[in-house]
């Protein structure tokens, strides 16, 4: 036991305590002891009880105890001192912010060797917190940091200075290693990077365990991206497919609300991945995602609202969130609107078969700007020669739709063919490739063909 007056020894055992150096933790001891040392007028164990107070070691948080303690007891020569008075002065701990002042102390303390004053100041050149921008000193101070303390957040914030020249020679390599050290210090984002280096092997040894290790130690913190991206490693394989796992992750990405998450969730509950097919479940998920803003699923959840899946039909609904689709940019729902204008909408606008030309033409015409988009060309083909009688312009749309693989151009074609007596062999071939897929009107085509002997 240390006698009551022996400040220094107070200190040792209160720090130890509360640090669990040597003896199991036991804040409330602790800083007992540092109390009775501060008492004593022990400057150090005021620094002490001032960082228990900023952290809420012990004692309630009280960053105002904590700034007068430090302002009572200034130890000018202590790198801690300078430094907690640094942070309360960067976040307005106990003290009006001031990012001027809190600059001050972080650059006494940093010169003093503190570790994490050094990797403050570095932000403070680097966004100009109380200094001016100075990419050469963020540098110094962040690669001081690392080299002397391994500083996982200033490896991290140097990694991006060399990925961007800041400061330093570009140098992708060079980002790589400090983004290795910030990911062995947990940082997430780091450990993110890493993964994503060894599964391309650039400038690590590709490996996919690696990979997954490194993916899944982010997605354990709770990153987001990495939940997702872990969850994606599993789908595409990489020696450890699990749909069951995939499902987990980005469940719990979802449940952080990431809409991205969200959407891919409701797909599993869709598409029966990992999880039993469940279309009301799918569109629970759909709509949080719409709500986060996510467009890829107001397309989605668009089509399961016009054709009831697992949810009442309501054809308002499902081409609202078609048109939100649209607007979002997601191409396919300009394919999705084309068609259903085209070919009929249930129950809309008061109509029981809505049909609508010009809009079917005009969503088309977006659909068909990508060129290898079959299905977008054959239903353009068919809204030409269906709607407005333009079989001529039609035949180059079909055309073009079945370069594309697209079967049901086929059928079209092949009518307009056999109702004007032209491109009879062609027509027969068409013809009878669809016969062996039993389509009725095609068989029927087929037989007009060989009896008006078309193929001569």
């Amino acid at each position: 036991m240390c006698k009551a007056e022996d400040v220094s020894a107070l200190y040792f055992l209160g720090f130890n305590l509360i640090m669990g150096i040597g003896v199991d933790v036991d804040d409330a001891e602790g800083v007992r002891l540092l109390e009775t040392a501060v008492y004593k007028g022990d400057a150090a164990s005021a620094i002490q009880l001032a960082e228990c107070c900023l952290n809420g070691w012990g004692v309630p948080e009280n960053p105002e105890k904590a700034v007068k303690l430090l302002i009572d007891y200034p130890l000018n020569k202590n790198k801690k001192f300078h430094y907690l008075l640094g942070r309360c002065y960067f976040y307005g701990q106990g003290v009006e912010k001031d990012l001027y002042k809190a600059a001050e102390y972080f650059k006494v303390a940093a010169e003093l060797g503190h570790g994490n004053s050094k990797d403050f100041l570095g932000d403070c050149y680097y966004y100009g917190y109380g200094l001016p921008v100075d990419y050469y000193e963020t540098a110094r101070w962040y690669k001081d940091a690392v080299d002397n303390h391994m500083n996982g957040s200033s490896a991290h914030s140097l990694a991006f200075m060399y990925l961007k020249g800041q400061g330093v020679l570009e140098s992708e390599r060079e980002a790589v290693q400090y983004f290795k050290i910030a990911a062995e210090k947990g940082i997430a984002q780091a450990q993110r990077f890493i993964s994503r280096e060894y599964l391309t092997g650039e400038f690590l040894p590709k490996s996919y365990q690696e990979a997954k290790k490194w993916m899944e130690a982010a997605a354990e913190q709770g990153d987001e991206e990495a939940q997702i991206g872990f969850g994606k490693y599993y789908v595409s394989g990489f020696g450890f497919d699990d749909d069951q796992k995939v499902f987990e992750w980005f469940r719990k990405a979802a449940e952080q609300w990431n809409a991205e998450a969200e959407y891919i969730v409701g797909g599993c509950y869709q598409n029966e991945v990992g999880v039993k097919e469940n279309y009301s479940e799918a569109n629970s998920w759909y709509m949080k995602a719409v709500r986060h803003g996510h467009m890829r699923v107001a397309y989605e959840l668009g089509i399961n609202y016009l054709d009831g899946r697992g949810i009442e039909k309501d054809s308002d609904a499902g081409i609202q969130l078609l048109e939100m689709a649209v607007n979002g940019d997601i191409k396919e729902a300009n394919k999705e609107l084309a068609s259903r204008y085209h070919f009929g909408i249930n129950n809309f606008r008061g109509q029981a078969i809505y049909k609508n030309p010009t809009e079917a033409q005009r969503y088309a015409t977006v659909a068909v700007e990508d060129e290898h988009d079959g299905e977008a060309q054959f239903i353009y083909g068919s809204i030409l020669d269906e709607e407005f009688g333009n079989s001529q312009t039609a035949v180059t749309w079909y055309q073009r739709a079945i370069q594309n693989g697209n079967k049901k151009a086929k059928l079209n074609l092949s009518r307009i063919y056999v109702k004007n007596n032209e491109h009879g062999t062609e027509a027969v071939n068409m013809l009878a490739e669809l016969d062996k897929d039993n389509i009725g009107e095609a068989q029927f085509l087929y037989a007009k063909c060989l009896e008006k002997r078309l193929w001569l």
